[in-house]
């Protein structure tokens, strides 16, 4: 019998994991202590002192000791921990997303960190963290709050602007991407390579990449006496981009007039006869004139001579076209210089050289001068 009862004793002894389990579930301190000797003491038929008695066991039979939390208080921090977490998460990866299209200014908050003042048409995408805006046309006013983790970017098909904290405004039109800082500063990335680190100090601008764009940049700028050397910049860039030949005709064709109002006429006229060697559609007339008057100016009658004929089968020469034609063939064919004149005075020379073409018509008629 003794030995029956010393085998159910060690089968039926604690472990030293389940000591540590029970242990685990009857905090040593504090109230929580106090609590599980009271339920000790509510058992029915513990005799006193038993829970002192249990506890000491436990104790006696605890491996060494180590740090821990009681379960249920570890769980519930954890899943706190979690629940912030994932909230986080949430609230930063949270998709953003909304059209923008304001034919007035328009104001509109896509999170608490950032704020939107615009004025043309865009798209709002990304997340409430990493919104990012594609900006295809107008003014663009942007406030990110600072130190808050917001990394905002927004897209224009020439650029770039990353920001993380500052307030800045994007306006794409015709001359590209022009990006003004009102406090703090913006990376800036252009698609033709260039980038900057922009402040209040000064706009920066992304300039079209595109033949087109280039175009329509350069026509932009034409508008404004003094720009002609952007505007030739423009038109270069645009010609090197391998454009169609309508665009082509467009580019050569600026670039050509521009060279022009800066007197550098031998330039000119290269640009407007290697133009015309292609289909130059709707602009075959524009770049004769430009060739016939470069070309006059850099190398006389040689240079010109084969346009203002050619603008003369066309019944397209001016006045003047007429008189420096007249003035080329009048040696070799005094009577296309005479009918030359003759149709210059029909539509109308200069007031300040109708003597002097007058005259020059009386001598090809036989008269005297």
């Amino acid at each position: 019998m003794k030995d029956a009862f010393n085998e159910f004793s060690r089968a039926t002894a604690a472990t030293p994991e389940s000591v540590e389990n029970v242990m685990r579930r009857l905090p040593q301190d504090g109230a929580a202590a106090h609590a599980s000797r009271r339920l000790f003491r509510m058992l029915p038929g513990a005799p006193r002192g038993a829970e002192g008695r249990v506890l000491a066991r436990l104790r006696a039979g605890k491996p060494a000791a180590r740090s821990y939390a009681p379960p249920l208080v570890a769980a519930a921090a954890a899943l706190t921990l979690l629940v912030m977490s994932v909230h986080a998460w949430w609230s930063e990866a949270a998709p953003v997303g909304a059209t923008l299209a304001g034919s007035e200014w328009t104001d509109l908050a896509p999170t608490d960190l950032v704020t939107l003042h615009y004025l043309g048409e865009g798209t709002l995408m990304g997340t409430r963290s990493a919104p990012r805006i594609q900006w295809q046309r107008g003014t663009l006013q942007v406030e990110v709050t600072p130190n808050r983790g917001i990394a905002l970017t927004v897209e224009t098909s020439e650029g770039e602007v990353a920001v993380v904290g500052t307030a800045f405004s994007v306006t794409r039109d015709v001359l590209g991407t022009a990006v003004r800082v009102s406090h703090g500063a913006v990376a800036v990335r252009c698609a033709d390579g260039r980038s900057a680190s922009v402040t209040a100090a000064g706009p920066f601008t992304c300039a079209p990449t595109t033949p087109a764009g280039l175009l329509a940049r350069a026509r932009a700028m034409g508008e404004t006496p003094g720009n002609e050397q952007a505007v030739i910049e423009a038109a270069e860039r645009g010609l090197a981009g391998g454009a169609p030949p309508a665009i082509r005709a467009e580019l050569a064709l600026v670039r050509a007039q521009a060279l022009s109002v800066l007197s550098r006429h031998e330039e000119a006229y290269a640009v407007a006869r290697e133009a015309l060697g292609y289909d130059a559609g709707a602009r075959q007339e524009d770049l004769l004139h430009v060739a016939v008057h470069a070309g006059w100016r850099s190398a006389g009658c040689v240079a010109a001579l084969p346009h203002l004929e050619a603008l003369r089968e066309h019944g397209t020469a001016r006045a003047i076209e007429l008189v420096m034609l007249a003035d080329c063939v009048a040696a070799v064919n005094p009577e296309e210089a005479r009918s030359s004149l003759v149709e210059a005075l029909r539509l109308g020379v200069p007031a300040d050289q109708q003597a002097a073409v007058s005259a020059r018509l009386h001598q090809l008629e036989g008269g005297k001068p």
